[in-house]
């Protein structure tokens, strides 16, 4: 008997199906990497199953301060990064399929780049200094060797 009863509330009593994530749970996700302590340390933001969007923190303070952004085919395409911590970015980095081609630094942190970096082959090939972003480049370096 109590094998028929468990049979039959098998067959009518069903679970119901998990329901499906609407479209915008669907096209944003996020995943975290937690530090022993139980602060967040990393965070993965994926749309539509692609991953858009790294963020690292550095120091462990509570806030993130590396930004790498991701095209559709998977290369960055941006990084920045804030070197002062103060929550703004200080370096840019920029990618073009996936190769770094260009890189500006504000040294003095106040918000606008001195320094521009040219990259070939992964290695910087030429640095421009141009305090506060003057249109006149004050020095430029030409680096062999990316030295």
């Amino acid at each position: 008997m109590g094998i028929l009863l468990g049979v039959l509330a098998a067959y009518f009593i069903r679970p119901r199906p998990l329901a499906l994530p609407t479209a915008p749970a669907r096209a944003r996700t996020t995943h975290y990497h937690y530090t022993e302590n139980g602060m967040k340390d990393e965070r993965w933001v994926y749309k539509e199953g692609r991953l858009f969007s790294h963020d690292i923190d550095r120091n462990l303070d509570g806030d993130f301060d590396y930004w790498a952004y991701y095209d559709n085919a998977g290369y960055v395409i941006r990084v920045e990064e804030d070197d002062n911590f103060d929550g703004k970015p200080d370096e840019f980095w920029r990618y073009s399929n996936g190769e770094i081609t260009g890189m500006e630094k504000d040294t003095d942190f106040n918000g606008v780049p001195d320094e521009f970096y040219a990259y070939r082959f992964h290695l910087p090939v030429q640095e421009d200094i141009r305090p506060n972003g003057s249109r006149f480049t004050t020095t430029r370096i030409l680096l062999s060797n990316g030295l």
